[in-house]
């Protein structure tokens, strides 16, 4: 009888063991430095310590691009021993802050170059580089991603295609998402590929589920913290932390075939959420006030201040279409608009890679 027991415990226990590996769990963070603003050699300090919250929880880490703020040995050497002291394995993505030669030099050892492939359980994960190409991937990365495919995806249930810059904010479409860069669609429409030579590989695998992953968000206080939308089995997803009060990265859980994705605040007083609830052109309307970015903020008595960290050549119309003023506002500068009449306006700015409209009471 003793026996019999036995060998009903060691049975449960060999089925526990085999959930749990049947469940993977890993991190996805994007613009790993963080704040612009901040002065760390390594990763974002906040992050850390979200990561030390929930510590041995992930299998392993991807960083989607800016990791560092100074592509620097030392910059390099600190991320790898903040990780290596929690234990915590790790993929790179490379981003616009990790493009000279100590970051070849990094990504040579780690990967064996700039793009790369690695398979986790039913999952097969394809990294490249936008951040090196005129912010779109090189055609031998697209011949790379068409061969890894080719070969690779019949093992796999679920595919991930990284790279740092939204790159499908190229689109007219996305003219209003507002990244890093502030709408990205003005310096992307006329170069990012992903429309043209990415979309049309992965549509060819309908079998599959898809998600592709940027990581170029929440660096700038006018960035929306994350992104989602569901373009049937492929997803378009994005996330990243530095200076908006819901920074965050994604945890991914992959269980029997069955994909979750949540935006875990690094702010630990603010809820969790799926990143299905960051659907801008779906059903879902929890982020629809972060789709169009403040170009000032009101301070009262018809008073403004700049949201932006650069010079913005601010254009005012009134209802009726007709421009009233212009004024540049120098970065985080006060103005004062008690010299127009009191109604509604539209405040209008493109500077470099940033575009919006702003409504605006003057009472």
């Amino acid at each position: 009888m003793k026996f019999f027991v036995t060998l009903i415990c060691v049975a449960f226990y060999s089925l526990n063991i085999q959930a749990q590996n049947d469940t993977l769990r890993f991190a996805i963070a994007g613009h790993g430095y963080g704040a612009h603003a901040g002065n760390n050699n390594g990763l974002h300090p906040p992050f850390l310590d979200a990561l030390d919250r929930l510590p041995n929880r992930h299998e392993f880490l991807i960083l989607t691009g800016d990791i560092v703020r100074n592509s620097l040995p030392s910059s390099w050497d600190a991320v790898e021993n903040e990780l290596a002291v929690r234990n915590i394995p790790s993929y790179y993505v490379r981003g616009n802050h990790d493009r000279n030669q100590p970051a070849d030099t990094v990504f040579a050892a780690k990967h064996g170059g700039n793009y790369y492939h690695f398979s986790q359980d039913s999952v097969l994960f394809i990294a490249l580089n936008s951040g090196q190409y005129n912010a779109n991937v090189a055609p031998t990365e697209i011949d790379f991603l068409n061969n890894t495919l080719q070969s690779e995806a019949g093992n796999a249930k679920h595919i991930l295609v990284m790279f740092h810059f939204l790159l499908w904010n190229g689109d007219i479409k996305y003219k209003d998402i507002s990244s890093n860069l502030g709408s990205q669609y003005s310096y992307l429409n006329s170069t990012a590929n992903y429309w043209s030579d990415i979309h049309p590989i992965l549509n060819n695998y309908v079998n599959h589920n898809i998600y592709v992953v940027a990581g170029d968000l929440g660096g700038r206080s006018y960035s929306i913290p994350a992104y989602y939308e569901n373009l049937g089995h492929i997803k378009l997803i994005a996330s990243g932390m530095g200076e908006i009060d819901d920074e965050n990265y994604l945890e991914w859980t992959v269980t029997s075939g069955h994909v979750q994705i949540d935006v875990i605040p690094l702010d630990s007083t603010l809820t969790t959420k799926s990143i299905t609830e960051y659907e801008y052109f779906g059903t879902n309307t929890i982020a629809e006030h972060y789709s169009k970015p403040n170009i000032i903020r009101p301070l009262g008595n018809n008073m403004f201040q700049s949201n932006l960290d650069k010079p913005l050549q601010l254009t005012i119309t009134n209802i009726a279409g007709q421009v009233v003023a212009q004024k540049t506002m120098e970065a985080k500068e006060l103005i004062n608009l008690n010299d127009l009449s009191v109604g509604v306006y539209l405040v209008s700015s493109e500077q470099g890679y940033y575009n919006a409209v702003q409504k605006v009471q003057i009472q």
